[in-house]
């Protein structure tokens, strides 16, 4: 599929911000808030979906109130960027319903992960927008880590070429298999990735460079979801895969392991069975300090040096001069 590339985001560019899945409830109301502030403080005009703080259940309102939210915003002429709350929980339910031709005709910056990458790589497959993987409102852009910033900015409002280097403040990369590679960038969280199998809304990935994160799981869980890749035919046709932020992993079935090295064994057995560099511990996912990715344009990697160079930002190049 063609992609799709959303203008860059311009100074006092209407942002808007909806919650698809999880309300900023409990400690994530003031982060939210703050969110809100700092995007405004930006000179950046913000409108709020109607139900972006409705509360049902572990839901930001019903199915019908967020996909209300989401398709509104996608329709409106005036927005130029969709910046969701958090994730949580309920992108996954709504997908059959997006107005994934809006999406294609009126294409706009849409910024997520967690569940959301449900909905970026539903709308890759469906309308080929390119969307960015990174901070969200409620959770990190109140108090936004200042390499996380850095690196976030540039990758709505330029268009230039960037290379991440997985070493970057401290980083303590793991190299499971070397080599370089080139492909279509594929970042998400594992679960919600494997949850996509066998739907219309995972984007082919043969030949992507896929990068995975995902947070609290307990490792066998993490286990069946790699797992469930491998059988599906999706690691072998890979020509890069990414091992990012595995945040608090559980000790699952047997409190007696240690989750982080079983983790690091888990992620060698993957590699051992690819022919495709694979590189671990690069700083993407949950934590606070991280690199945000595109979704759907070429990458390059270098998995012995750790680098990841983004060939495009993600954002159209079409009126720059």
């Amino acid at each position: 599929m063609e992609l799709v590339y959303p203008e860059r985001l311009r100074p006092g560019d209407l942002i808007a911000v909806v919650s698809p899945a999880s309300p900023p409830y409990g400690a994530k109301r003031e982060g939210y808030r703050r969110g809100i502030q700092y995007l405004r403080d930006l000179g950046y005009r913000v409108i709020e979906g109607e139900h972006v703080s409705s509360e049902n259940g572990y839901l930001a309102g019903t199915d019908e109130q967020r996909l209300a939210d989401l398709n509104a915003m996608l329709q409106n002429p005036q927005v130029r960027a969709i910046l969701c709350t958090r994730g949580g929980y309920g992108s996954i339910r709504i997908l059959d319903k997006v107005d994934f031709e809006a999406a294609k005709n009126s294409p706009k910056i849409l910024v997520g992960y967690s569940d959301i990458t449900a909905l970026q790589l539903a709308l890759l497959s469906q309308s080929g927008l390119v969307t960015l993987s990174g901070p969200m409102v409620a959770v990190e852009l109140g108090a936004i880590d200042p390499v996380t910033e850095k690196y976030f900015w540039p990758l709505l409002t330029g268009t230039r070429s960037l290379a991440l280097d997985g070493k970057s403040g401290g980083a303590r990369l793991r190299l499971y298999r070397g080599g370089l590679a080139e492909g279509p960038l594929i970042p998400g969280c594992l679960s919600v990735i494997s949850a996509l199998v066998g739907t219309p809304y995972l984007p082919d990935m043969n030949g992507a460079i896929l990068v995975l994160e995902d947070v609290g799981e307990p490792v066998y869980r993490i286990d069946r979801n790699l797992n469930h890749l491998r059988h599906a035919g999706i690691l072998s046709g890979l020509n890069g895969l990414i091992f990012g932020q595995f945040l608090d992993p559980q000790p699952g079935v047997d409190a007696g392991i240690d989750p982080d090295r079983a983790l690091d064994e888990l992620f060698q057995q993957v590699a051992d069975r690819l022919d495709c560099p694979v590189l671990g511990r690069f700083p993407y996912g949950h934590g606070p300090k991280k690199y945000s990715l595109p979704v759907g344009p070429r990458a390059r990697l270098d998995a012995g040096r750790g680098l990841l160079h983004l060939l495009t930002s993600g954002v159209s190049h079409a009126q720059e001069t």
